[in-house]
């Protein structure tokens, strides 16, 4: 009896708990990307150049780069997303164009809109205006 009340109990809560671990894990990849492109922001004010952020939705990857004044590309960061998680360049509202940003030296950026899924269907926007705000929505 108290094998079958445990069983009965885990087979309710084991998908809650699977569920809630992909909203985490979700919301950390945003939190992660929000603060890299903070960063490039802000670099590119720093070094007064233009930084790039370019995405690869096909591999869940990401790269930081700017352009030396020799014109060779060096790139700062590359990341690779969680498996449970991707950049969604299907999504209808996804508008970046060849799925690169670029924040400006003076503070401006490419504008458009980036969006992130989960592995349940869950998704969440990094919206990016041409002045260089940067911000997120459900």
């Amino acid at each position: 009896m108290v094998l079958s009340i445990l069983a009965a109990t885990a087979a309710a809560v084991v998908p809650s708990l699977i569920s809630w671990r992909v909203g985490l894990r979700l919301q950390s990849t945003i939190n992660e990307l929000m603060a890299d492109l903070q960063s490039a922001k802000a670099l590119a004010a720093k070094h007064n150049t233009t930084m790039t952020v370019q995405f690869e939705p096909a591999e869940r990857r990401y790269q930081i780069s700017y352009a030396d004044e020799d014109g060779l590309v060096i790139t700062l960061k590359k990341e690779t997303l969680h498996p449970e998680v991707r950049v969604d360049s299907t999504h209808p509202d996804y508008t970046l164009a060849n799925h690169r940003l670029a924040f400006t030296s003076r503070g401006g950026a490419t504008p458009g809109t980036l969006v992130v899924s989960d592995c349940a269907g869950k998704s969440r926007k990094i919206v990016i205006s041409s002045i260089g705000r940067i911000r997120t929505e459900n």
